[in-house]
Parts: structure tokens; sequence; C-alpha cells
């Protein structure tokens, strides 16, 4: 949580908008959330996320939620900061899902983004023990009853970025999440580390 918390401290200030879209999977968690580390850096922060089996709890924990599936949300106010933490391989059509973070950003607003990365160490060894990456064809576990079809794509850093400059966005800056169950990983090359930080500006002048 260092490296994200590090991006955060960077590209949050006080009194900016954000948007975090699907933080509500934070709350089953027991570590401190990533909703709540962006609380640290803006007070203005509201969750975006249809599910709603752990809607009560994270009110009780000073979450503002909007109970609602993000291609379905167009609020009046434009972001400053959007951020997509482990989302994104969960969509479909990750394009679409682009142009609509987009679509609520502020002209160069900022999106950060996390994503497993497909570099990662274990999913390295895994195929060269099985001969397949632990997501292949689709069966990983549900993730909730939102995302029944667990993650639809994975990373590494040129795909992500790809993608990001496919979209006309600018690329501000790449990290590696930090490991905390395996932490030697963390002394070896930051692209065997299993997620992706990927910062991008919205330019002027781009919808």
């Amino acid at each position: 949580m260092k490296e994200l918390k590090k991006v955060f401290k960077n590209y949050i200030k006080s009194g900016d908008l954000v948007y975090d879209i699907g933080g509500l999977a934070d709350v089953l968690h027991k570590v401190k959330s990533n909703h709540q580390l962006i609380k640290d850096f803006s007070s203005d922060v509201i969750c975006i996320d249809p599910f709603e089996k752990p809607l009560k709890e994270a009110r009780e924990k000073g979450f503002n939620v909007i109970s609602k599936d993000v291609f379905d949300f167009n609020p009046k106010r434009k972001a400053d900061v959007i951020f997509a933490g482990e989302i994104i391989e969960h969509m479909e059509n990750q394009g679409l899902f682009i142009d609509k973070l987009k679509q609520l950003l502020k002209p160069n607003g900022t999106i950060i983004i996390t994503t497993p990365n497909s570099t990662y160490l274990m999913e390295c060894l895994n195929i060269l023990i099985k001969g397949k990456i632990q997501h292949e064809n689709l069966k990983c576990k549900p993730v909730n009853d939102v995302f029944p079809s667990g993650h639809f794509h994975i990373h590494n850093l040129r795909t992500l970025t790809q993608l990001c400059l496919t979209k006309n966005l600018k690329i501000i800056e790449v990290r590696y999440k930090e490991h905390n169950k395996y932490k030697w990983l963390n002394w070896l090359n930051p692209r065997f580390r299993n997620s992706i930080i990927i910062v991008c500006q919205k330019e002027y002048g781009h919808k």
C-alpha cells in the first residue's frame, strides 16, 4: 500500500472531488481500504458501486456511497481525480469503461488505475509449471454478484499503457504495488510484482 499511498499523496489535493469506482469490495477487508486511504488526502470522496451487500457496513465506516453502476452514473459535478482500483480487468469492454471515466472527469483531470500484472512472478511460475495463467479462459472465482465472470482481461505494462494511449490519455507515471504477502518479491525487479499502478491525465480538448 506504500506505493499507492505515494501516488495518492502526489495527485490528490485537499478539496479535490474524487470518484472511487468499485471501491465497496474494500469494505470486506480488515486492512485499511483504498477508499479510507484516499480520504487522508481529500474529504470529498464518493464511492460509485452497484454492489449492495456491504452498503450498510460501508456507510458505518464513513464511505460516501452512490449505489449505482458507473455506466448509469451521470453527475452534475465532474471529478478532479478518478480512482479505479482492481476494476478494469472485470470490464468486458475496457474501451467503453475508459470513455466513461473520461466523461466523469474535468479537463486535465487525473485517472489512477490499478490492475493485476501478468508478469507477476507467481503468474510466470504458474505458466512454467502448469502451462497456463491463473485467469486463463475466465475461470477464476467470481468476485461478487456484480462480477460473476471474474476477470475478462489481464494486463502487463505494455498492454495497459497502449490501452490508455489509444483512448487519448497522457501517461504521467507508472508504478508497481509492493507485495505484502511475499515481501521478498519487493527486492526483485518491480515488474515481477503483482499489481500495476498507472496514472493518466485527460488532456484538454479530448472528450
